[in-house]
């Protein structure tokens, strides 16, 4: 019976956290169409790609917008909570899902026309997406609840002081700075232009599910007093929530520059090259 269902899905933590990761996926690929679409019905029917996009403003104004950017928005929540019940190594490789999801909505829901070079770079994020979904960890988890108080509180109040951390933030602001300038200054016919963006969520992307792993793992250690009393719980809800806000304004902007089949890929391939 359908009761029995959900009693084995709640009594079995790693397969609840699969499913949210599932459904985290489904809401993201929906939620960034929809906001497309919202463009696309402003721009016509016989749109093409060269044609001017509305104001921000007029997209803003429909409903279509309003709804995909609040499934977009439940998506990292739901995703949240998805690490919590099962190990990254399998939340990770289900959110891959988003890439066959999203050739499929941009060719029927958008219309969007994909070019071969278009079918041979989704083809090979499916491929990458299906490898991560063989691979990946058959382990039950319980990483959360095992891991040690003392080693959260060290490892996230001496993070800006580990030489590894330390170095990719390096790198990160490096690449930073290289992504606005480029979206600044570069002209539109320039063929770096399409990337900026995808590779700004990048960036922005893959430091906030490193700072929401640390919060989750916080928030699931705070019945204990240490944890519940040090500072580094609120300061990391905060930079996790910042990063949140500036990565949905990243990909909101993507989202209107750029074709979905060629921007959803391309965000993709950037977040998993930068984890």
């Amino acid at each position: 019976s359908p009761f029995d269902i959900w009693h084995i899905v709640f009594e079995n933590r790693w397969l609840l956290g699969g499913i949210l990761a599932v459904l985290s996926a489904l809401l993201e690929s929906v939620g960034l169409v929809l906001q497309k679409k919202a463009q696309y019905k402003l721009m016509g029917d016989n749109l093409h790609p060269n044609d001017p996009k509305p104001p921000r403003k007029q997209v803003i104004g429909t409903f279509l917008f309003w709804l995909g950017l609040c499934m977009y928005l439940a998506y990292s929540p739901i995703n949240m909570l998805a690490l919590k019940y099962a190990p990254e190594t399998t939340v990770l490789p289900l959110n891959a899902i988003v890439i066959i999801l999203n050739a499929l909505l941009s060719f029927i829901v958008l219309y969007e026309r994909f070019t071969r070079q278009d079918v041979a770079a989704s083809l090979v994020c499916m491929a990458g997406a299906l490898v991560m979904n063989t691979a990946m960890s058959q382990t039950i988890p319980g990483h959360l609840e095992d891991f040690p108080v003392e080693e959260v509180l060290r490892l996230s109040n001496d993070l800006l002081v580990n030489e590894g951390f330390a170095a990719y933030i390096i790198a990160w602001v490096a690449l930073l700075a290289m992504c606005l300038y480029i979206m600044k200054f570069v002209s539109m016919q320039s063929v770096a232009k399409p990337f900026a963006v995808p590779l700004l969520v990048g960036l922005l992307r893959t430091l906030f599910h490193f700072m929401s792993k640390i919060l989750v793992t916080l928030v699931a250690r705070s019945t204990h007093v240490k944890v519940r009393n040090d500072p580094i719980m609120g300061k990391a809800g905060t930079f996790t929530t910042l990063l949140f806000i500036l990565t949905v304004l990243a990909i909101s902007e993507g989202v209107q520059q750029l074709p979905c089949r060629f921007f959803v890929p391309a965000m993709f391939v950037s977040c998993q090259v930068l984890t």
